[in-house]
């Protein structure tokens, strides 16, 4: 549930500013702030921030987290930052050409006999599921609201699983739109990331696409997660959004 707080100008009886966050037991979340225009730069939003510190103290929170996108709010941005919220990461959005060319000796590294890559399908479902719904409890808001996915879905027909020894270990969900794909989360078990089960993931949902028929790619990455970067720019990937993660810890 989102909570609110207001700033009101006691002098015409309006709303000068709102604040609102999500607490999630451990932090204040999703941060939103605004002020109106004729009010802003006298202090309200610095009020209202202070009141929203003073809240998470009392409530025992140990962050109040925000997301920003600077290109469309570079005012609220350098606001926060100013008032000691400092950037934890950004979050990526871009678009690119499908790469068709794979180096032969990655393609050598990938191979594991105990390792199959296998489409969506409703037997494996559930297990998908669960593995998917492990991952999203663990992005910060908003991204933890991502959409869920049906086995049965036709959208998410390009959707693969990563098998070890039988067992769901991982999967890229795939939604088709036309000749692009949206690559929505890549998801591998903590054991099985970095290494050779997860590239081969990576290699054949990329060449299942291209034989569908998939011209183009639109994924999400942190700035944290090196080897995505990598793809991106080995796709010359075009940036689309960027988001900025900023905390303030109390």
């Amino acid at each position: 549930m989102r909570h609110f707080m207001l700033a009101i100008d006691e002098g015409r009886s309006t709303i000068a500013g709102a604040v609102s966050y999500l607490d999630d037991g451990e932090r204040f979340c999703g941060l939103r702030l605004r002020v109106v225009p004729d009010r802003q730069r006298v202090g309200v939003g610095t009020k209202l921030l202070e009141e929203v510190f003073k809240e998470a103290d009392r409530q025992g929170r140990s962050q109040v987290t925000a997301q920003v996108d600077p290109d469309k709010h570079l005012a609220l941005n350098n606001f926060l930052v100013r008032n000691r919220f400092k950037l934890k990461s950004r979050l990526s959005t871009v678009e690119g050409d499908l790469i068709t060319d794979v180096d032969g000796k990655l393609r050598a590294f990938c191979q594991d006999d105990l390792v199959q890559i296998v489409p969506l399908n409703r037997a494996l479902g559930a297990e998908a599921g669960r593995l998917y719904a492990e991952y999203i409890a663990s992005l910060p808001e908003p991204l933890s609201s991502r959409l869920f996915f049906s086995a049965d879905a036709p959208r998410f027909r390009l959707t693969q699983l990563l098998l070890v020894d039988g067992k769901v270990e991982g999967l890229m969900l795939v939604e088709q739109d036309r000749t692009r794909a949206i690559i929505h989360a890549r998801v591998v078990s903590e054991r099985y990331r970095g290494g050779r089960a997860s590239a081969r993931l990576v290699l054949e949902t990329l060449e299942r696409l291209r034989q569908s028929g998939i011209e183009r790619l639109r994924f999400q990455f942190f700035d944290t997660v090196r080897d995505t970067l990598k793809v991106s720019r080995r796709l010359n990937a075009r940036t689309l959004e960027q988001v900025h993660f900023l905390v303030f810890a109390l």
